[in-house]
């Protein structure tokens, strides 16, 4: 009932941002894309290459790509995103509302 609560109250209408579409479009062209793919040929040609779809040279590229992967696209993402719409990451308020109870 909570749920019903709280989705009456907000009667704000959702407006689509194309803008920020556009800009996540442009993040993967420009660089999820040809960087991501660079990233997963040099796993397979430098991980396990003799056996690059057994168990261990998943699981070592698994680790290798959460490790060291992850953080650089999600850093790279936030930054992309911050960049583009004029935003610092100090911040002032704006983003992600936060929930509360």
């Amino acid at each position: 009932m909570s749920g019903e609560k709280g989705a009456a109250a907000d009667t704000r209408a959702y407006v689509y941002d194309y803008s920020r579409t556009l800009r996540m479009g442009l993040f993967g062209l420009a660089f999820y894309g040809p960087i991501s793919g660079a990233w997963y040929a040099a796993l397979d040609q430098w991980v396990l290459p003799d056996e690059p779809a057994g168990a261990a040279a998943v699981a070592a590229k698994t680790t290798l790509d959460q490790l060291l992967w992850a953080p650089l696209l999600v850093t790279s993402l936030f930054a992309w995103d911050l960049a583009c719409s004029g935003q610092s990451p100090g911040g002032g308020g704006g983003g992600v509302p936060l929930i509360k109870p």
